[in-house]
Order: C-alpha cells, then sequence, then structure tokens
C-alpha cells in the first residue's frame, strides 16, 4: 500500500513539475514580447511621423481649448445673434492622408522641374545658373534679373517659383536636386552660385561638382564657418574687395578673386583656369 502511494506521489510531482516547466516557458516568452512590444513604442514615439502626430493633436486640443474659451467669456444674456462658426473641413487628417497629399505635392513639384529642364534645353541662354540664397536679396535678385536678361534659365533652390523663374520649394528639395543636377544641358554650362553661406542649399556644393557643375560662393559679409567651407570646396570664391580677400585667404587658405559685383559668365571665366588648383573635396585633396 505504501509503495502504491510513492507512486502515486511521484506521478503528481512529475506532473506538477511539468506544469512549474510550461509556466516559467510562458513566463519567459511573455516577458520577451513585452520588452519587444516596449522597443518598438520607443521607436514609434522616436520617430518623425510619431512627433508629427502628437504635434496636430496638441494643436488641435489648443484649437477646442481656445473656442472653449471663447463660448465661456461671450455674455449670457446678449441678445445678438452668435458668430457663426467657420465651415468645418471635416475630420482631421490622418498620417496616411497627409503622407499621400505629400505625395502628391512632390509629384506636381517634380512635374514642374521636368517641364523646367525641358525649358532650360531650349532657351536660347549658354549658362543653366542654379542659386542658393534668398531670391529677395540684392545679390540674388542681381543673379536672376542677368540671367533673365541673357535668356539663360535659372532657378533657386529652398523657393517657389516666380515670375518666370524656377524653385523647389521647402521641404520638397532634398529629394528633387539629385534630378535637376543629372540633367543634360547640351552644350550649356552649367553653374551653381551660392549667394548666401549659411543656406540650406549649400549641402550641394559637392555634389553637383560630382555631376560636372562649375560651382561658385559669393562673399559680401562676415567670414563665417559656412563661407571658409564654401572657398575651399567651390570652384572659385569672389569677394567684393581686397580686406575682404585677406580674411577669408586667412581663414581657409584659398586666394579668392576680387569683384564687387560679379555676373555668372565672371564666375565661370574666374572657375576655369584655377579649376586644378583650388582645394576641392571631390577630387580627393582634402
Amino acid at each position: 500500500m505504501l509503495r502504491g502511494q510513492i507512486r502515486q506521489l511521484e506521478k503528481e510531482l512529475a506532473r506538477e513539475k511539468n506544469a512549474a516547466d510550461r509556466l516559467r516557458e510562458r513566463d519567459a516568452a511573455l516577458n520577451a514580447t513585452l520588452e519587444e512590444t516596449r522597443s518598438r513604442l520607443q521607436r514609434m514615439e522616436r520617430s518623425k511621423g510619431w512627433r508629427l502626430i502628437m504635434a496636430v493633436r496638441r494643436l488641435i486640443r489648443r484649437r477646442k481649448m481656445a473656442v472653449e474659451e471663447g463660448e465661456a467669456a461671450e455674455p449670457a444674456g446678449s441678445s445678438e445673434e452668435p458668430a457663426t462658426p467657420a465651415a468645418s473641413s471635416g475630420p482631421e487628417p490622418t498620417f496616411a492622408q497627409r503622407r499621400a497629399a505629400e505625395a502628391a505635392r512632390r509629384a506636381q513639384v517634380a512635374a514642374m522641374l521636368n517641364g523646367w529642364i525641358d525649358g532650360a534645353r531650349a532657351a536660347k541662354g549658354s549658362i543653366v545658373l542654379v542659386i542658393a540664397g534668398e531670391p529677395a536679396a540684392h545679390t540674388t535678385s542681381r543673379f536672376i534679373d542677368a540671367a533673365r536678361s541673357a535668356n539663360d534659365p535659372v532657378i533657386v533652390l529652398e523657393a517657389e517659383p516666380a515670375d518666370g523663374v524656377g524653385g523647389l520649394p521647402p521641404g520638397i528639395a532634398p529629394s528633387l536636386v539629385p534630378d535637376l543636377l543629372a540633367m543634360d544641358a547640351g552644350d550649356k554650362a552649367r553653374l551653381l552660385v551660392c549667394t548666401m553661406p549659411d543656406h540650406a542649399a549649400i549641402r550641394w556644393v559637392v555634389p553637383a561638382q560630382q555631376r560636372g557643375w562649375w560651382t561658385a560662393v559669393v562673399l559680401d559679409g562676415p567670414i563665417s564657418p559656412a563661407a571658409v567651407y564654401l572657398a575651399s570646396h567651390a570652384d572659385v570664391a569672389v569677394v567684393p574687395d581686397d580686406d575682404a580677400a585677406r580674411a577669408l585667404e586667412a581663414a581657409s587658405g584659398v586666394r579668392p578673386i576680387v569683384k564687387p559685383e560679379p555676373f555668372a559668365r565672371d564666375l565661370l571665366d574666374a572657375a576655369r583656369p584655377g579649376w586644378e588648383s583650388l582645394p576641392r573635396a571631390v577630387l580627393g585633396s582634402d
């Protein structure tokens, strides 16, 4: 009888051990799933899309609070007709809808860029001019006016198209500039000019060189780190006077051309003779 009880207890003990093992395995699997879910949540919260969604939600909350405060401030006994609320355009767009709208906008700008490239090939001028600078600034507008007078196609990076001048709008420019730099201009010279050393589009100087473009920077102001970078990498740097030339040479080791108000053809004439002597990262000399 005792042996039977022992065998029974041994069987029950084995069953309990098996159950305990299964519970431990289940616990380990749940812990692994929990950690993976936490990691996915952290990656999502660090993503640009999540930050955009949260920013939109905060904006919606602020608007609702402003509307509620306005309603609370309205006199209770006022006999005037309440102001008609603005017509709602429907629910806030989802992240997918915003992405679709961005893609549609990019496709629209890409089509405009393709049209500009076709027009640039057919233009009568001898230079295709790309400008990194503020269109309203004096130096930039002077380059634009001179290019239009000479029938040279001109486009401004990080700017909207306007008055017959091409443009790649902010936020869309980075994804389309490579298409612009890859254009076949035929026998026209291709020139990228930086008229503002701190402009966002200066990042395209070296990629433009790699695509066979001439590059130039026109400096008229303090010698900033961006100005030193451009002078060291562009094919030619131009300053308005000898004092600025000495300051830039001391900061960058590059001797610039002195010309108060250069035009695109002046930049090409200055760049071509000294092309091999300039320290350019694209050539591997740095």
